[in-house]
């Protein structure tokens, strides 16, 4: 609901590319007040939601503010880590 309403003094909320740089900005800064913070526990079926619904994501790998959301660490990158490399 609150993302409707960052959209409601758009003129032509329905169409996604009318959509001016503000209203996303306010989209985006709504989206970061709720999201899931550090040290938050979640449960099972709240982590299998949030893998679906990033998984329906048109670009998965950043948060809107261009954070990356997955990081690869190869094996020597973990052995390294915890000093056996």
């Amino acid at each position: 609901m609150e993302l409707l309403a960052a959209l409601g003094d758009e003129p032509d909320h329905g169409n996604i590319e009318a959509i001016s740089d503000s209203a996303l900005e306010r989209m985006m800064i709504r989206a970061c007040k709720n999201s899931i913070k550090a040290n938050k526990i979640l449960s099972s079926i709240e982590i299998t939601a949030l893998i679906d619904a990033l998984s329906e994501c048109s670009n998965p790998f950043t948060c809107p503010h261009g954070r990356p959301v997955f990081i690869k660490l190869t094996r020597s990158d973990i052995e390294r880590l915890f000093k056996r490399a």
